[in-house]
Formats: C-alpha cells, structure tokens, sequence
C-alpha cells in the first residue's frame, strides 16, 4: 500500500526511532500564502490540524499551487509523514504528489516521486499520510505539487532518513581439526541472515570469502551488508583450523655410566632428541636434565619434550643410571647392588615380577625394596629403589628399572598342535606326516607350519625329535614330537606339553605293568645267584660270588 494509516492525530516517535528527522526548522517556501499561513509553519514542529491555531500553511487559489522544503544538503529520503488538516477541508490534499530530488523550480519534474499521488479517498480517510520511498530516494529538495487548481494546505510534512544499519548474523565460528600435512584447507559455510528495518533483499560479503583456503592458525571473517540509504551492518566469526597433531620425538638410548669412583664428578652427555612434525620445522627440545649435568648414584628418569607452532607438545624419555660406587674410608661402608635393569613383554605385564634380593657387601642390614619383589608393574618404565642400613644407622640405596612394553591383546587365541609320535620300519626310513594343526583368531591364513627335520625325511635308526614352528607378525610358536625306529632300545621320552595334551589312562596302566615285570625278574636272578654261591666250582670250573648285589665271575686253574 501506497500510505500507511495512524489513528492519533499525534504521531507516535518511538516509532521512527530507526530513522533520523532532516527536514524541522528547514528553509521553506510555497507558490503563494493566505492570511498569516506561511511556509514554515509545515516544518516548525506542530502538527496541530486545527487551522486557527496556526501551524498549517495555506496558499491562495491557484493552479498548480506547491511547496517545498531545503534539507540544506543532498540526503537519502525513506520516509515522508503529511499532517492534514482536521477541522475542515482534508479533501484539498487530493492530486497531490510528493518528489524528491535537486530541482526546487516548478513543476519539479525532474525529481522522483515518492509513493502514489494522493487521492480524495486517502486524503479524506487517512491522517496523518505515511509515504514510503522504496527504494529511498536522494536529493536535497522534498517538494509538494498538486496537479489541478486549488488550495494546498499542510500542518506539518515530516521527512525521514534511515539511520539504522541492517542486522547481520554470521555463523558460529567454525573449528577444524586436522593432522596431515597439507598447510592450506578449504572451508566453506551457509551465508550470513540479513535483516533490516526497512529495506528487503539484502545480502552480506564476506572477507575471506566461503570456499576459501585458510591456514593452519585462527583466521577472523567478517561479513557485511548495506542498504539502499548507505547504513552498512556487520559481523565477524572466526575459522580455526587446528593443527592436533604432536611432534614426534626420538629420545637415545638408556645410558648406564660404569663404576668409575669419580664418576659422580663427571657429566653424562648425550645427543639431542630428534624432532619431527607434521608441518612445524626447526622444533628443538627440552630436558628435565640438560646433557652435561652430573646425575647421583642410581636410575633418574630424564623426560625431554617439545612444542610445536600450535601448541601441540610432544615428548619422549629414557634412563641415566649411575652404578653404587665403593667409598674407601677408615670405616668401611658397605656397598648395596641391585640387580640389572628388567624388561618384559606385555603379555607377560599381568603377573608379578620377581627379582633376586640386592647383594650387600661389609656388615649391614638389608631393608626392602620399593615396589617389592613379586609386585605387578603398569606398562612405561618404573623405578625400584632398594635400601640398606650399615652399622651406623646409614641409609644406603641402589635402583633399577622395570620396563613392561605395551600389551598385547589378551583376546588373542593362538595355537599350534603336531602330530603324534611316529614309529617307522628300518627297511622304509622315509617318514611323512600330516602339517601340525594351527588354531587363531588373528586372521593368520597365510601362516603356515614349518618341521625340521620336513615331512618327507629320511630318518636313521633310534630317536629323532621333529621340531614345528608358526610364526605370526605378534608371536612364535612350537610343538614337537619323536619320530623313531623299531630297533631303538630306549622308549621315548615323555614331551607332553600344554598344547599336545598328556597321556591317557589306558597308556598310563600298561607302562606301570611293564616296570612291576621287569622288578620281578631282577629279583629273581638275583636269588639264583646267591644259591649258587654255595658251590665252590660249577660243572664248568668258574667260581661266582655274588656280594651287595655285584656278581663275580673267576676262572679256576
């Protein structure tokens, strides 16, 4: 709609509090004045209808009559409020319009009109008269003109320039994370909301722009909007692509200085870790101890570590151990040895871990150590201090370490089960057996079982152990069994393993029966033998003695 209806007589401020009021107490001038109705009484700020109260103008009868206001510079007009009168006459208002621009000459043509010519209907029926200027309108003259003849009275002509800035709102601020290489990456998001209070189909740039590379560090985007009368709105969030990942550091090796009896005088060197990362250079790292310091007797664990441009730490340690040394004096001291440094595999990491006790040398008496022997270590490297009282009451320490490296999945099941024992013929000493079994639930399909001696063999004579093995990225395993001829004067040996099984009732019974038989018969050659000792001479002329259990055989003459 052209005009928009207030139903007060009194325009209400609050509701152009976006808007900035240019034309009150502005020059003026009209075609013609009735009576005491000048021109400046439609700018001086009453907007009284009542025309005996002298704040409407008024022209003479005439054609075309007109009346226009100087803003004194050029400005963006929005909106422009007419006040009519309210005692009579309201029709008069009808074929007027209302332009906008830098032409004050009649019939100012050259300026555009500002919403539709009034008509008798509105001029009647509404006041005051809003009138948009959509899009708003420059210039520096507002003219009032009607297009026939007639009177042209106005009580107050209110013109409006926006002053408020269009509302943007930006996305939230968006976080990326990433651990490769790549220096720039592409992020792109939904445009900003643009909102205003008078003008519509607004849209916001942004610097950097959606689908633009950004580096990895924080990068603030800011985003704005104007509209037609110049009031530009803004925003800003922020683009942080973060850098997760840590540098990588080489620490060297556990460093164990000798038993030098200066030794605890002289520094422990070594060489700086070596650093890496991901898109950081010339990163240097830190130690809790600087190479070149002097380390007491004992294990000290030195932690280096180093930062990268995003703040990512990374870090990295290992062991300086210095051996107890022996201190020479008028009293001896006695001299506390631990034992070497341990290490074990995390499969083993869930059992105890045993050592022996420190050796102690001089008189003194052996404390305990922290944590004790039989104790169940966590995973990374722990120190275990020892400690002595000699016959002073002096405490004494030595330490070593207790490596348990990383677990391995205890849900993994793996086996490996061979063959049975093999017994062949002398007359075919080419043997061949089945593959020993494997049985894993680590997808091991191209793991095969390997013997030695192979399958396909020629085996001598007596007992020969076949030796299988499996070997998968995680872990080795074996088994065995005999392979052996049936002249061989020995049985086998019993090799029963977890993974083979042991021996059966049936097999147990007759091995038991075999050693009572075999009992009995050496009793019994032995009571012969003591009968016959009673004899000076056999049929043969040798004499046998028979003593403890050891037989005698003589020769006689």
């Amino acid at each position: 709609m052209a005009f928009l209806h207030i139903s007060t007589s009194k325009i209400i401020q609050s509701c152009y509090n976006t808007f900035e009021l240019v034309s009150e107490f502005k020059t003026t001038r009209q075609s013609t004045t009735h009576g005491n109705a000048p021109a400046s009484y439609a700018v001086d700020g009453g907007i009284n209808g009542q025309y005996s109260k002298r704040t409407c103008t008024h022209t003479t009868l005439m054609n075309n009559p007109w009346w226009y206001v100087d803003l004194g510079t050029e400005k963006v007009i929005s909106k422009i409020v007419i006040f009519n009168r309210e005692d009579c006459c309201a029709e008069r208002l009808a074929g007027t319009e209302v332009r906008v621009g830098n032409n004050k000459a009649p019939p100012f043509s050259d300026n555009a009109q500002c919403a539709l010519t009034i008509s008798r209907m509105d001029a009647i029926a509404i006041n005051p008269i809003e009138m948009s200027c959509n899009p708003p309108i420059s210039g520096r003259y507002v003219t009032v003109y009607k297009q026939i003849r007639g009177y042209l009275t106005l009580c107050e002509v209110k013109v409006y320039t926006d002053i408020e800035k269009p509302e943007v709102v930006c996305p939230d601020d968006i976080e990326l994370h990433v651990g490769n290489n790549h220096r720039l990456h592409q992020v792109d998001w939904n445009p900003p909301a643009v909102s205003d209070n008078f003008h519509t189909d607004l849209s916001a740039t942004c610097s950097p722009s959606s689908d633009s590379l950004f580096p990895v560090e924080f990068t603030k985007v800011t985003c704005s909007a104007t509209d037609a009368t110049g009031n530009k709105g803004n925003c800003s969030f922020v683009v942080n692509i973060a850098d997760d990942r840590k540098p990588d550091l080489v620490c060297p090796e556990h460093i164990t200085v000798g038993n030098n009896t200066d030794q605890y005088e002289d520094p422990v060197t070594w060489s700086d870790p070596a650093v890496t990362d991901n898109l950081h250079t010339n990163i240097s790292a830190t130690c809790t101890h600087a190479s070149g310091s002097i380390f007491d007797v004992g294990s000290t664990i030195v932690t280096c570590s180093a930062t990268d441009g995003t703040g990512n730490v990374g870090s990295c340690s290992f062991v300086v151990h210095v051996i107890g040394q022996t201190f020479i004096s008028n009293d001896v001291r006695p001299v506390l040895t631990c034992p070497g440094h341990i290490t074990v595999n995390g499969d083993q990491s869930r059992d105890p871990i045993t050592w022996s006790n420190p050796t102690l040398t001089y008189k003194g008496t052996l404390s305990t150590c922290t944590p004790p022997s039989g104790y169940v270590f966590d995973e990374g490297s722990t120190i275990v201090t020892c400690s002595a009282r000699d016959s002073n009451g002096e405490v004494i320490r030595c330490s070593f370490v207790v490596h348990v490296e990383e677990r391995i999945n205890s849900d993994l099941a793996i086996g490996i089960v061979c063959p049975s024992d093999i017994t062949f013929n002398t007359d075919q000493p080419v043997v061949v057996w089945n593959d020993p079994e494997l049985t894993d639930n680590v997808g091991g399909t191209d793991v095969q079982p390997t013997c030695n001696p192979p399958s396909g063999a020629t085996f001598e004579v007596g007992s020969t152990r076949v030796t299988c093995f499996a070997f998968y990225p995680i872990v080795n395993i074996s088994c065995w069994f005999n392979v052996g001829s049936t002249e061989r004067s020995t049985p086998f040996a019993n090799h029963a393993q977890s993974a083979r099984g042991s021996m059966d009732t049936h097999s147990l019974l007759l091995a038991g029966l075999t050693v009572i038989i075999t009992l009995g018969l050496i009793a019994s050659l032995i009571g012969l033998i003591v009968r016959y000792r009673k004899k000076k001479k056999n049929k043969f002329g040798i004499n046998m003695k028979a003593d403890e259990g050891t037989v005698t055989w003589e020769l006689m003459e």
